[in-house]
């Protein structure tokens, strides 16, 4: 089995041609072993998936303060702010507590309950057509609302109108980089390397990612789960997964971050804005019981 020589010998290759043009040439990679948390180069300009829950409970809420004004019950989904990281599986299953507990499952933490998205699913079934200009309003030339629609106030109060415009852009670029990164051959490599990890232990799956999309996973978690997700995760730390495809894919963001670093910064203040009209508006709103 190859193991973590692996990681030298894919760092140390040339840059070649993909699809996309030149691959990247990589910088020192910082040892990951799994459970350690994932920064990528992107993230000090694209909002934390922390940050973007933020701002969705708080422009629920007013929403739903908006909405009740107009005669209706609008559903509020809180979700919970995890304090984890944006990456915990953006290369598969990596916290091996959570593998022998659950398998390849969402902690429960990270689950909105049945009975809320079953209370939303409701609300949006049986809107009328009047609930539903309270709630957007007619659509303008500018934006999928009318600024006096309870969206559309919650957009104000929360100067979220740049933000959402700017986060499409950012998820333009992301997708962009990451695409690149899955056509990188150092990736394929690794993803080879741990495949044939896997398939040493009599686990047949091309790449950390489909393992956790087998169907078998469904239900009540299984001792067989359990044993796959633990050693896929051991599987990653043999051949240094994470450090290769960490250091790849910042390769790639770090282009884009060359490319667009002025529109990124003004993306950053943006969400730093955003925040802080969420932070008064949670203030205001628990000082007033």
């Amino acid at each position: 089995m190859r193991t973590t020589v692996v990681a030298v010998a894919l760092l140390s290759l040339t840059a070649c041609a993909d699809r996309f043009g030149a691959e990247p040439s990589l910088a020192s990679a910082v040892p990951i072993s799994p459970g350690d948390p994932i920064t990528l180069p992107m993230d000090a300009y694209f909002g934390s998936s922390d940050a973007a829950i933020v701002l969705s409970n708080a422009r629920d809420r007013l929403i739903r303060d908006c909405m009740a004004t107009r005669g209706f019950d609008y559903p509020v989904v809180v979700r919970q702010v995890n304090g984890q990281g944006d990456h915990q599986r953006r290369y598969g299953i990596t916290n091996l507590s959570q593998a022998l507990s659950s398998g390849y499952r969402p902690p429960p933490g990270d689950l909105v309950d049945a009975e809320t998205l079953a209370k939303v699913g409701q609300f949006y079934e049986q809107l009328s057509e009047e609930g539903g200009l309270a709630l957007m309003g007619p659509e303008t030339a500018e934006h999928p609302y009318s600024p006096d629609s309870c969206f559309g106030q919650a957009q104000e109060a929360l100067q979220l109108h740049n933000y959402d415009a700017g986060q499409g852009r950012i998820d333009e670029l992301m997708a962009s980089a990451h695409a690149r990164f899955e056509g990188d051959s150092r990736v394929a490599d690794v993803n080879a390397a741990w495949s044939e990890c896997m398939e040493e232990h009599g686990f047949r799956y091309s790449d950390p990612l489909s393992v956790g999309d087998d169907p078998r996973w469904s239900g009540v978690v299984t001792e067989l789960e359990i044993q796959v997700a633990t050693r896929d995760i051991e599987c990653k730390e043999s051949t240094d997964y994470l450090s290769i495809v960490v250091a790849v894919e910042s390769a790639y963001q770090n282009s884009i971050i060359e490319d667009e670093s002025s529109r990124l910064s003004q993306f950053a203040d943006e969400t730093r804005a955003a925040l802080e009209a969420a932070s008064r508006i949670q203030a205001s709103v628990s000082s007033s019981g």
